[in-house]
């Protein structure tokens, strides 16, 4: 009918004019709801920052000379890529790089989280978690002649040998049962391996494996001592902003977990030469 065909076109006439005014209405929602997301997370930011500049920072300058702490800079692939034993996966995040000296051993530490990329079942790409935790990077004065894995977790993958095809690392046990069911030994020289793993080195090992839920391994090569901690953890974190920060109980953590670097520096007595 005629009225309507009326109301139709009085419809679709309505429709631009009610659009208009929905998003009207709804644009500054939509932009305060934005401006108050960023907001809120550029204050998370922040609250990082300065409870990092504050807690760690202040830790950090009582214990180690030489000190550089960055808490958005990681440790650097390329090191860990070099000592030719860890596989540092598909995708690689790391960030808290702390370098410093302690009793004449320069170090370094970094939270380190490492992805393998694979494909699920429907053909879409997937990331698996293979290393969360913290690597410690330790120098010596002097290069190692030929490298050493003790790790926890079984056979190396293939990525472990080295560049040069005739130095390939043996599995190899020593003449304590206890150590040699804490940690599998790989070696190219099992004469070095044996001057470095001194019982002393080798019972304070263990205790760090068993401290860690034996989620550590250990890498010797060229002058360097690399530890993995794969224990799911992330360093200097701060608590909720939401609650009230207890300033003796926060310097107390971050001492905790500070305290990782110098114990494995006096323990294992990495100021000492170990490789001639």
């Amino acid at each position: 009918s005629l009225f309507s065909s009326s109301l139709q076109n009085l419809f679709f006439l309505l429709i631009p004019i009610l659009m208009m005014l929905f998003f009207a209405i709804l644009i500054p929602y939509v932009i305060i709801a934005i401006v108050v997301s960023s907001s809120t997370a550029d204050d998370a930011v922040k609250y990082k920052k300065a409870y990092k500049g504050y807690f760690v920072g202040q830790q950090l300058e009582k214990t180690f000379s030489n000190l550089k702490y960055s808490h958005d800079v990681g440790l650097d692939r390329q090191i860990l890529i070099d000592n030719g034993m860890i596989n540092t996966g598909d995708r690689y995040l790391s960030n808290d790089l702390t370098t410093g000296k302690y009793k004449d051993v320069d170090f370094a530490q970094a939270d380190v989280h490492i992805e393998e990329e694979y494909k699920d079942g429907d053909g879409a790409t997937q990331y698996e978690t293979v290393f969360k935790g913290r690597y410690l990077v330790f120098e010596f004065p002097k290069k190692f002649n030929s490298r050493m894995m003790l790790t926890h977790s079984g056979s190396p993958k293939s990525e472990i040998n080295p560049k040069d095809r005739n130095k390939i690392l043996q599995y190899m046990q020593t003449e304590s049962t206890e150590f040699n069911k804490a940690f599998a030994m790989y070696a190219e020289d099992g004469v070095e391996a044996l001057y470095i793993l001194t019982p002393d080195f080798m019972e304070q090992a263990q205790e760090l494996g068993r401290s860690h839920n034996d989620n550590v391994s250990i890498y010797f090569a060229d002058n360097k001592m690399i530890v993995g901690i794969n224990d799911g953890g992330d360093i200097f974190e701060p608590p909720s902003p939401e609650k009230p920060i207890d300033e003796k109980i926060e310097l107390e953590k971050v001492g905790q977990e500070i305290n990782l670097v110098t114990h494995i520096i006096d323990s294992l007595k990495l100021n000492r030469k170990v490789s001639t």
